[in-house]
């Protein structure tokens, strides 16, 4: 289950004592995701300083993965014990021999699955103990798939059919042990009310009021899910303004298995990240408001009490 934090901004800041604190100097270029592996904080992107797109923290000091990876590292997880990245490499700075779009760090060297993909990789999961890559791609080591595909251990195989999406795949989860796909396609195999949000049954993928609770999909790109181990509550965010015809559902909402809520009142842009921290769920992305709250750009929401604070002054971009 994907937990990593996706932030949007050009240096890397840790919350401590309810202020913001530098980390490192940051990066110079533009960050995409930040998890965990092997103690250290994992920060992936765009930047090629202090390394190449990918980098650990490990409380004192960033370390390296040998070149990194190349143009843009999109999301990355802890799969078998290695880390794992995918991306904007399957054409340029490749990290090792046949990884397009994807390969693994084992703590010494970079290491492919099968041969890849033949574009971007976008978001990874894991899904009944396999590894699942979304993205932007149409093969999958060389063989036709639709936007998504599940390494079995030897090669990549296609979920679903083999023309299935219409467009990109932006976030990948499980949610009650099922996987579930966002991002910015419509009429997922023909079925019409599939529109951003769908989920597999097992032999298809279904959307709009076949088991996801919306009526029409959503009015643009889901970009973020957040599954919350304590409450088991699917948090979504993303570019859509409204849910089911309610404008509250504004860039974020939340499922708890039958229907889907709003935080509050949303907020008034898109949103990109979702986690928790300290007992309240973060929220980021470009917005400016969080409910009736000032917050730039990230912000959290006690599920508690159902209000939106600020995090100190925010972000800049």
């Amino acid at each position: 289950m994907k937990k990593s934090f996706t932030l949007f901004a050009l240096s890397v800041s840790l919350i401590v004592n309810a202020q913001w604190q530098d980390v490192g100097g940051g990066v110079n270029g533009s960050t995409h995701v930040i998890t965990t592996w092997n103690n250290m904080l994992i920060d992936g992107g765009s930047f090629n300083g202090p390394c190449g797109r990918i980098a650990g923290w490990n409380g004192f000091a960033w370390n390296c993965f040998a070149g990194g990876v190349g143009l843009v590292a999109r999301d990355a997880i802890s799969f078998n014990g290695n880390l794992v990245v995918c991306g904007d490499f399957w054409n340029v700075n490749q990290p090792c021999p046949n990884g397009n779009g994807i390969a693994q760090w084992d703590g010494s060297q970079w290491t492919p699955f099968g041969t890849g993909f033949n574009n971007d990789v976008l978001c990874l999961t894991i899904w009944n103990g396999q590894l699942v890559a979304g993205g932007d791609f149409t093969t999958a080591d060389g063989n036709p798939v639709s936007r998504v595909a599940r390494w079995t251990g030897t090669a990549w195989v296609g979920i679903g059919g083999t023309s299935d999406f219409s467009n990109d795949i932006r976030c990948l989860t499980v949610y009650n042990g099922e996987l579930w796909a966002g991002g910015d396609f419509s009429n997922v195999g023909g079925n019409t009310p599939a529109d951003g949000l769908v989920k597999w049954n097992g032999t298809a993928w279904v959307g709009g009021n076949s088991g996801v609770d919306i009526a029409g999909g959503v009015d643009s790109t889901v970009r973020c899910f957040y599954v919350d181990p304590q409450t088991n509550l699917l948090y979504m965010g993303g570019h859509f303004g409204q849910l089911n015809g309610d404008p509250n559902c504004a860039g974020v909402a939340v499922y708890n298995g039958n229907a889907w809520s709003p935080l509050g009142t949303g907020v008034n842009s898109y949103v990109r990240a979702l986690t928790k921290y300290n007992g309240t769920i973060i929220v980021g992305g470009d917005f400016s408001m969080a409910g009736s709250v000032p917050a730039n750009k990230i912000a959290r929401w006690n599920y508690v009490t159902s209000t939106w604070a600020a995090m100190g002054t925010g972000m800049n971009d």
